[in-house]
C-alpha cells in the first residue's frame, strides 16, 4: 500500500467518524427533547366569528393602508415641468462636465 492510498484511507475513516459523531449527537438531542419536554394540552382559544363582509372590509382597509404607505415612501421621478431632483452622483458628474466645458471654452478663447 502506497503512502497516498494510506493517506486517503485515513482521510475517509476520519471523515466517517466525524459524521457518525455528529449523527450520534443529533440522535441524543432528539431523545433528550422527547424525554424532557412537557406535553401541554392544546387549548382552543375562543375565536371571534367575523362574517364574510367584515373580512372583505378588513382586507380592503389593510390594502389601502399598505398602498398609502408605499406611495409615501416611494421615489417619485419628476417630469421636465417640475423641479428636477437628482442624485449626488448625477450632480457630481454634471458639475465635472460643466468644469470640463468651461475649461475647454477658455482654451479656445485664449487661442492655444
Amino acid at each position: 500500500m502506497s503512502t497516498v492510498t494510506q493517506g486517503l484511507w485515513i482521510t475517509v475513516i476520519g471523515m466517517s467518524l466525524v459524521f457518525l459523531g455528529i449523527l450520534a449527537l443529533w440522535g441524543l438531542m432528539q431523545v433528550l427533547v422527547l424525554i424532557f419536554t412537557e406535553k401541554k394540552p392544546i387549548k382552543k382559544e375562543s375565536s371571534i366569528e367575523i362574517d364574510e363582509l367584515e373580512q372583505k372590509r378588513l382586507a380592503a382597509a389593510i390594502a389601502v393602508a399598505c398602498m398609502i404607505g408605499m406611495y409615501n415612501s416611494s421615489i417619485s421621478y419628476s417630469s421636465h415641468k417640475e423641479k428636477e431632483s437628482i442624485s449626488a452622483w448625477q450632480a457630481g458628474h454634471r458639475s465635472y462636465q460643466m468644469f470640463i466645458n468651461s475649461t475647454l471654452q477658455q482654451i479656445k478663447k485664449s487661442g492655444k
